[in-house]
């Protein structure tokens, strides 16, 4: 009986994504869990959540035993945690105690803001990475590797938080650049204040992120280049410029697809530290902000939201990568 013939690149991919429904499953089960563990964790911090709203002098007790019965404060944990969950997939994230605004109104602009931050720093790092990684590809154990290499591991070694200090003391001597905010009380508020002030942010999170986009594009380049395949190219004398992009990049560009939406998600983790130093409104601060206030609605919906964004930045991540090559789905592990 003869053998069945291979599967074909389109099966393959066809097969690949019912695995890629599985990771997405498993990450919205993740990220139901991610409130119930916030509200959790505020519960065993110690405080009150109304500890602000008790300074205002006109609320009598009985004002205040009705604001904690209205936003369920005194309900058991498993009661909130399935009324945040239902309102949430109604579009109603609750109301924030300290503020008592709607979540939502608070939550969104400040996301905004984060993915100001976090996509040119994406971009910023690929670009400059993508060379790197093939430059030292290109030149592997030579002169520019060792530099490029050594460089790498500087990088990797040191904290976004040291990097993101170090720039704020460089910027403070020098004023080149403002440090903290979004834009300038004083003085020109217009396009190219709102580009000052995103320099510093995305250059530390650029930074972060540079030295593993280009440890792995030269480890997939150098994995591309030893393929018999361009070996034989290159015995047949084509000339390494053509080697390089042509042929070996599109070769190394599936597990460079997959680390594409990874590092959108890595990012936009360390983005959150990054925020704070820098003064910057976006989720980090208002989390940071909820956390000390023991507000549990917005550090619920500030913890999901952003659950959200990283289960999405790895899941097109996995997306993409089984879309060019459906070998990397686990199916075919």
């Amino acid at each position: 009986m003869a053998d069945s013939p291979p599967p074909s690149h389109r099966d393959r991919r066809q097969r690949s994504w019912p695995w890629v429904l599985g990771v997405a499953a498993r990450a919205l089960l993740l990220c139901a869990l991610v409130p119930g563990v916030a509200l959790l964790l505020g519960d065993l911090a110690p405080g009150d959540p109304l500890a602000d709203v008790r300074l205002d002098p006109s609320l009598s007790p009985d004002a205040l035993a009705r604001l904690r019965s209205t936003w369920g404060i005194d309900d058991p944990l498993p009661v909130r945690y399935l009324h945040w969950i239902g309102g949430a997939f109604q579009g109603d994230l609750g109301t924030s105690f300290r503020h008592q605004a709607p979540v939502w109104t608070l939550v969104q602009p400040r996301m905004a803001n984060t993915l100001r931050l976090t996509v040119p720093a994406t971009l910023l790092a690929w670009a400059v990475g993508v060379p790197l990684g093939i430059w030292s590809a290109a030149s592997r154990r030579g002169r520019v590797d060792r530099i490029i290499g050594g460089a790498t591991v500087v990088l990797l070694a040191t904290p976004e938080l040291l990097l993101a200090l170090g720039l704020v003391a460089l910027a403070l001597v020098t004023g080149w650049l403002p440090v903290a905010g979004m834009r300038s009380v004083e003085g020109d508020a217009g396009p190219a204040d709102a580009l000052a002030h995103l320099v510093l942010p995305v250059t530390v999170l650029a930074l972060g992120l540079l030295p593993t986009v280009t440890r792995h594009v030269r480890s997939a380049m150098q994995e591309a280049l030893a393929s018999p395949s361009l070996v034989a190219a290159r015995a047949r004398g084509l000339p390494a410029r053509r080697v390089l992009w042509r042929h070996a990049l599109p070769l190394a560009s599936a597990p460079l697809a997959t680390l594409l939406g990874l590092s959108a998600a890595t990012i936009l983790s360390a983005s959150l530290a990054v925020e704070a130093v820098f003064d910057w409104p976006g989720m980090g601060t208002l989390l940071l902000e909820a956390t000390l206030a023991h507000d549990g609605p917005v550090v619920a919906a500030v913890t999901t939201l952003s659950s959200l964004l990283l289960s999405a930045g790895v899941l097109a991540g996995h997306a993409l990568g089984a879309l060019v090559d459906p070998r990397l789905s686990r199916e075919d592990a």
